[in-house]
């Protein structure tokens, strides 16, 4: 029973070396560092264009004729 027990761990231990080795030859940290800061780059053209058409509706509706008669109403 011993040596079964013995023989899990040393199966469980020889399986973290193989995870932790192609880790590093995969360069998995350098890979999510790349794919973060892809991810940011491409956010932020995105949060400028949802601005950009938010502020566009907000003019276009101060535009308007009624928009003071709306907005003294409101007050």
């Amino acid at each position: 029973m011993d040596r079964e027990r013995l023989s899990v761990l040393q199966d469980e231990l020889q399986f973290v070396r193989t995870v932790v080795r192609r880790f590093a030859q995969d360069r998995v940290l350098v890979a999510a560092a790349s794919l973060s800061y892809t991810s940011l780059l491409a956010i932020v053209p995105l949060f400028a264009i949802a601005f950009s058409v938010m502020v566009k509706d907000i003019i276009a509706a101060a535009k308007t004729p009624e928009a003071p008669r709306v907005v003294s109403e409101r007050s």
